[in-house]
């Protein structure tokens, strides 16, 4: 139950209008054009207490989202679910509690009643506004900063860049791809590819269609191949795009893009985002 909370605030988080269930809504309800900045709780975090008196006719914002997500719950669950506005990272966090009380034979057993507690977390997914906020944060923001000579409002700007800290968190692939799947709430998948090899495994398939790669270390042979198998998958209508993330080796400090790649990458219409 909290599991599928989370994935559903998450998945329907970009329009207010949506049904908490089938993500349904009319093509003409929309929330206003920058509800992102205004109205999305950014560097902040909103809570609601479960059960709660509130109104999601008179909240607005994230409230009203989140009060919308927890009308499908049982009136006995007590809890709190969470939405953090990090800029890049959005993350919906759920914590759920309930008296389990055994059945009168069983308590020899089991014990009188106990606390049943979970937490669940998703986080929220909008492939076309992650690019943009990348590209923002690693591109200008950072030669706003640069330009400024006043050092409490360089650090005001430096606030609003998220600091990655990603190398020391990434020690593999495998956690790289790990990090990407919960970053875009995707799904690892492997799809044939007939023109160009058996099959292409794609780290991280997101709900929009968006392929995505993880890059921890490089073989400059076999990431040409997949990049032709992406490309075989777009134009097939496979996947709708693809985005290649490369994180930076601990021991080393580099992270495996070369000038080279970069440039296949970039020719074959492949977004490229790197962490640091």
């Amino acid at each position: 139950m909290a599991a599928i909370t989370a994935d559903r605030v998450a998945y329907n988080w970009n329009n207010s209008n949506k049904d908490i269930i089938t993500g349904a809504y009319d093509i003409y309800q929309n929330d206003s054009l920058y509800w992102r900045v205004s109205k999305d709780s950014l560097g902040q975090s909103s809570s609601i207490i479960i059960p709660t008196e509130l109104n999601s006719e008179t909240e607005t914002g994230p409230k009203a989202k989140l009060l919308n997500a927890i009308t499908q719950l049982p009136k006995n669950i007590n809890g709190i679910l969470t939405f953090e506005n990090h800029l890049i990272d959005r993350k919906v966090e759920i914590q759920l509690s309930r008296m389990v009380t055994p059945l009168p034979f069983l308590s020899y057993w089991l014990g009188k009643s106990k606390n049943l507690a979970v937490r669940s977390s998703a986080y929220v997914s909008e492939p076309v506004e992650f690019m943009r906020n990348t590209d923002l944060a690693i591109t200008y923001l950072p030669l706003l900063k640069e330009s400024m000579t006043g050092k409490e409002a360089a650090d005001t700007i430096q606030d609003t860049i998220p600091e990655t800290t990603l190398a020391e968190i990434i020690h593999s692939e495998a956690e790289a791809s790990n990090y990407i799947r919960k970053l875009v709430h995707g799904h690892s998948v492997v799809i044939d590819t007939e023109d160009t090899g058996q099959s292409r495994k794609i780290d991280a398939l997101d709900p929009d269609g968006i392929a995505h790669e993880a890059k921890y270390t490089v073989n400059n042979n076999q990431a040409h191949q997949e990049i032709l198998k992406d490309v075989e998958l777009i134009r097939k209508g496979l996947i709708k795009g693809s985005v290649w993330h490369f994180f930076k080796i601990q021991k080393t400090g580099q992270n495996g893009l070369t000038p080279a790649l970069r440039k296949d990458l970039e020719d074959h219409g492949i977004i490229v985002v790197i962490h640091n």
